[in-house]
C-alpha cells in the first residue's frame, strides 16, 4: 500500500463520519421541531373544543438543547468533511 491510498482511505472514513454526524444533527433538530409543532397543534385543537386547554411548558428549553447539541455535531461533521476533502486532495497529488 502506498501513502496515497492510505490518505484516500482516511479521507473516505472522515467523510463518512462527517456525513453521519450531519445526518444525526439534522435528525435531532427535526425531531424537536416536530414535537413542538405537535404541542402547538394539540393546544390549538383544544382551543376549538370545550374544556381545559393543555399547557405545555419547557418546549423552548428542549428546542434550545436540541439546537445546541446539533450545533456541536454540525461543526464536527463539517470539520470532518473538510478534513476528508483535504486528505483526498493530497492523495490525488501523490
Amino acid at each position: 500500500m502506498n501513502i496515497g491510498f492510505i490518505l484516500e482511505l482516511a479521507g473516505l472514513v472522515a467523510g463518512l463520519i462527517g456525513s453521519i454526524l450531519l445526518a444525526i444533527s439534522i435528525n435531532r433538530v427535526i425531531t424537536e421541531l416536530v414535537l413542538a409543532i405537535n404541542f402547538l397543534d394539540t393546544t390549538v385543537g383544544a382551543l376549538c373544543g370545550p374544556g381545559d386547554v393543555p399547557r405545555f411548558t419547557g418546549v423552548e428549553h428542549r428546542l434550545d438543547r436540541g439546537i445546541a447539541s446539533a450545533k456541536r455535531r454540525t461543526f464536527t461533521g463539517i470539520f470532518c468533511l473538510v478534513i476528508s476533502f483535504a486528505l483526498q486532495l493530497v492523495a490525488l497529488w501523490m
